[in-house]
């Protein structure tokens, strides 16, 4: 038998070798690890008790790294979305009898708490999303309560009738009114309702400026009924459409916020989600005849009481091909294979072992071949 027909059966002989030790030896399996939940503040509980906890396993889905900080702002309605839109399947459901439950996990994979039962949609409190990686170790996952409540608000834009160009108007001044007995009442800024024939000069009156990202918010308490915002004054070079003079606002017994027929998602501690700015229907124009409209680039305001929260669409980037999620720092959970990908994938599926087999063969049959060629010229020879 030539050397090349040694190494070719040696190599074979080796492949055969690791097909049996993987199948017969665990590769890197995964621990399982306790995990504690408490349930957020005594405070808390006692306005709105504990409620149930379902616990989701994410390592699948899609993900980035900004995911963890996307999930914990997510509205009741963007969490269904989320869960409908990638498939997830509880793993675990927790009641609260105490501050804290436990549940068992798999070290490096990544899982996501939800209420189990949304909030109604008026004031009321909201588990927050949270979504961790299970390390080698117990750990403690708190979860925080937040404030979730409805109001009413839109976005202002400008529009030029030069151009056509369109973008977020800041400094537009309105007021939120309602049908009185002897005409229309105002907002005023002590929560009360005030009849006047002039609110922009009322002190009185509470007035609503639309910020850079045009965002107007009224974040106050409102009675079931009709409403309106109005326009009182535009910025300069801009003029007030008849749309923008009233602009109306339904606040049902039950249910959602409606502004010109269009549910509005409530707030979260205070915040509008940032997803309802691309939403064309909450936009209200004022027109302009300048070709060029002034820079306000609906980036969040300044102003700290009206933060923004992070984009919460429920719509994630396109999965990538690695089945785990990155820590929030973009590196892969500390309990998977750095190396290795043979290793990480033989104990998944005989998919690898299958193909280790099929090489082996193949280089069988090839060493087989040749040694037959071999032996065929050698006796030819000899004749």
């Amino acid at each position: 038998m030539t050397k090349s027909i040694r190494i070719i059966f040696a190599a074979a002989l080796s492949l055969l070798v690791a097909i049996a030790v993987s199948r017969f030896t665990p590769v890197n399996a995964a621990a399982t690890v306790p995990i504690t939940v408490t349930s957020g503040t005594d405070a808390s509980a006692s306005v709105r008790g504990r409620p149930a906890i379902t616990v989701y396993e994410l390592t699948a889905a899609a993900q980035d790294s900004s995911l963890p900080q996307q999930v914990a702002t997510m509205t009741p309605a963007a969490v269904t979305k989320f869960i409908t839109e990638h498939h997830l399947t509880a793993v675990a459901q927790l009641a609260f009898s105490a501050p804290a439950a436990t549940f068992s996990a798999t070290a490096g994979r990544t899982y996501l708490l939800i209420q189990a039962q949304a909030p109604s949609e008026t004031e009321s409190y909201w588990t927050a999303p949270t979504m961790f990686t299970a390390g080698s170790a117990p750990m403690t996952v708190s979860l925080k309560p937040v404030l979730i409540h409805t109001a009413p608000y839109f976005y202002k834009y400008g529009r030029s009738l030069a151009s056509g160009e369109t973008a977020p108007l800041a400094g537009a001044t309105f007021a939120l009114r309602r049908q009185g007995p002897a005409g229309w009442e105002y907002r005023t800024a002590a929560g009360d309702w005030l009849a006047t024939t002039a609110p922009l000069q009322a002190p009185q009156v509470a007035h609503f400026v639309s910020e850079k990202d045009g965002l107007v918010l009224a974040d106050v308490t409102l009675t079931p009924g009709a409403y309106q915002f109005t326009e009182l004054a535009a910025p300069d070079g801009f003029t007030i459409t008849d749309d923008a003079k009233a602009i109306p606002v339904q606040v049902p017994a039950a249910g959602a916020i409606t502004l010109k027929g269009e549910t509005l998602r409530p707030l979260i501690e205070g915040r509008v989600p940032a997803t309802e700015a691309k939403r064309p229907e909450l936009r209200v124009y004022n027109l302009t005849n300048r070709p060029h409209l002034p820079d306000t680039d609906g980036n969040p305001p300044d102003s700290p009481h009206r933060p923004h929260l992070p984009d919460t669409d429920g719509n994630p980037p396109p999965a990538p091909h690695r089945p785990h999620l990155p820590d929030t720092d973009g590196t892969p959970p500390s309990g998977l294979p750095k190396v290795g990908r043979l290793r990480l994938w033989l104990p998944e599926t005989g998919e690898a072992r299958a193909n280790l087999l099929l090489a082996g063969l193949a280089l069988i049959i090839t060493a087989t071949a040749l040694w037959q060629r071999t032996k065929t010229k050698k006796a030819t020879k000899g004749e």
